[in-house]
């Protein structure tokens, strides 16, 4: 995630989306993304952030650092398969969606009406084994840009962000730390350019 703050324009990116690590050591990864969020972003962009719910106050105060906040929007998972919270004995199926934007907020409403409820099928954890479905961040993805914008995602996993953006018109630049993983999002965003390329 570092390297962006040498490879990405100050001001020049339209939309962070992203889901990092949840566990207690990564949350001085949330201080250092709300860091690349306020340079990076355009004036009235957006940082949408992932979060486990039982981490959710500690996130929310390391963006707050530098970023504005500005919604709660979440994915309702269906068909199953929801996270057992054990220490809570609370069976998940929420997942928040932390919305942030580069400071000052703007105070005017958004261009296009949105839901803050996306219905999802259980992640998808083909491609990385932390990955997320896809339904919630391309609906985002759409509404909160536009074709040819530009979306970052500094912890790329499995490729899901790239690949929305690869199908929908929108440039991408993403880091990923591990190499195997890294290969396998590229060789995921080629096969959704070839599938476009056939259409």
């Amino acid at each position: 995630m570092r390297l962006l703050f040498k490879k990405l324009i100050d001001n020049g990116v339209d939309l962070f989306v992203t889901d990092p690590p949840w566990d207690q050591d990564s949350l001085p990864l949330y201080t250092e993304l709300g860091k690349l969020a306020q340079q990076k972003l355009k004036p009235g962009g957006f940082c949408l952030v992932q979060c486990g719910v039982l981490c959710l106050d500690q996130v929310m105060a390391r963006l707050a650092e530098s970023l504005d906040w500005y919604w709660l929007f979440a994915a309702q998972f269906y068909g199953g398969n929801h996270a057992q919270i054990r220490q809570r004995n609370i069976s998940n199926s929420l997942r928040p969606i932390l919305a942030f934007t580069k400071r000052p907020a703007p105070n005017q409403p958004l261009n296009v009406w949105i839901t803050d409820l996306v219905q999802s099928p259980k992640a998808e954890k083909g491609h990385d084994r932390h990955g997320q479905s896809a339904v919630e961040a391309q609906y985002y993805i759409e509404n909160l840009t536009l074709p040819g914008e530009l979306v970052v995602d500094p912890f790329v996993g499995g490729g899901t962000i790239p690949e929305i953006c690869a199908l929908t018109g929108r440039r991408f630049v993403g880091t990923e730390l591990n190499p195997g993983i890294a290969a396998a999002a590229r060789a995921r965003v080629e096969a959704a350019r070839l599938s476009l390329t056939r259409r």
